[in-house]
């Protein structure tokens, strides 16, 4: 996304859930998104002369926050 009239600041609005929102003035949000995962597998494998099993299961763990910072202009 980019601003097309970079001399003349945009309004922007900041969400912040179930309809609270701040209106600013300024260059514009950066948001630097960080992501972590944690998981783990464990394998099992059952055999016989005729007969062969094997399984699996994993877990894992997701999570995201997010960073923003915007500009406003000072007086």
């Amino acid at each position: 996304m980019s601003n097309v009239n970079s001399y003349v600041d945009q309004d922007y609005y900041i969400l912040y859930g179930l309809g609270t929102a701040i209106k600013g003035i300024g260059s514009g949000v950066t948001s630097n998104y960080i992501g972590d995962r944690f998981g783990g597998a464990l394998q099992y494998n059952f055999s016989m002369p005729s007969f062969n099993l094997l399984l699996e299961g994993s877990y894992d763990v997701k999570a995201e926050t997010v960073q923003q910072s915007y500009t406003t202009p000072k007086k």
